[in-house]
């Protein structure tokens, strides 16, 4: 199936921030009842250790997704890690840093494609890449990779026909998960049930963003160029419980010396 740049509803500004914020904290519910944190933790506990970095910077946070469930399953090994939140619209309400020790929101928008150097840490995109555009994209990637910074890019979602064709369950998946949503306003109360925004423009989203996800052909392509003896890069799918289809996910990072040999 071909990439297409359609848009989603949460990316565009004229969207008021009320509905994005709502829509943010549903997601970042949604992740949680899923398989992926602890799939992705194991990836990217794997990177900590291999780069010697005990700080993440977490790009496109939202209102936190699943980085927080995905630091509580790294801390477990031993492993003191810090995170750094931050998005290029900052939800200057979101709680999440208050909640775990060793959290920042960072304040100010960060674009993911020019992060400023005071972020340093292992850079990662949770349910976000998708949402970039190609050249955008590559932009990202490059930024990593002439910082020789890791970069870890994880997805949700997969361009395939039985990706897109599930969600038509959206809507009831939106209705199902809201009570689990933190905080749990009496505006997404509103806009869920009484008048039932959220579930359609959270399942246009869902629609389309199958449709922009990058596949591991397209992460092949955006780094051919950006080859090194001193970073590498790792591209696969991998199989989760009860999603219709593999899920993609890319990952670069700078080789130390004493691994260089592996």
């Amino acid at each position: 199936m071909k990439r297409r740049q359609l848009f989603e509803i949460e990316d565009q500004p004229w969207l008021p921030a009320p509905f994005r914020h709502a829509i943010r904290r549903y997601l970042a519910a949604a992740w949680q009842m899923t398989p992926l944190p602890g799939i992705w933790a194991k990836h990217l506990a794997a990177v900590l250790a291999e780069t010697g970095v005990e700080q993440i910077v977490d790009l496109g946070s939202g209102s936190g997704g699943p980085t927080l469930v995905i630091l509580r399953e790294i801390r477990k090994s031993g492993r003191h890690v810090k995170l750094i939140l931050s998005d290029l619209y900052p939800d200057l309400h979101c709680r999440a840093s208050e909640s775990e020790p060793g959290v920042e929101y960072w304040p100010e928008p960060v674009d993911a494609a020019q992060v400023p150097d005071a972020l340093w840490g292992v850079r990662t995109m949770f349910a976000s890449f998708h949402h970039c555009s190609p050249e955008v994209a590559r932009g990202i990637l490059r930024n990593a990779f002439l910082q020789r910074q890791p970069i870890c890019i994880f997805e949700m979602t997969s361009r395939t026909f039985l990706s897109a064709a599930s969600t038509v369950l959206v809507p009831l998946a939106v209705w199902i998960i809201t009570p689990r949503v933190r905080p749990l306003s009496l505006f997404q109360l509103v806009f869920t049930y009484l008048v039932p925004v959220l579930p359609l423009l959270v399942c246009w989203d869902a629609f389309v963003s199958q449709l922009r996800t990058y596949m591991p052909e397209d992460f092949r392509a955006m780094t051919a160029d950006l080859i090194a003896g001193d970073y590498c890069w790792e591209c696969h799918q991998v199989k989760v419980p009860h999603f219709p289809s593999p899920v993609p996910y890319l990952i670069g990072k700078p080789i130390r010396p004493e691994n260089a040999i592996r």
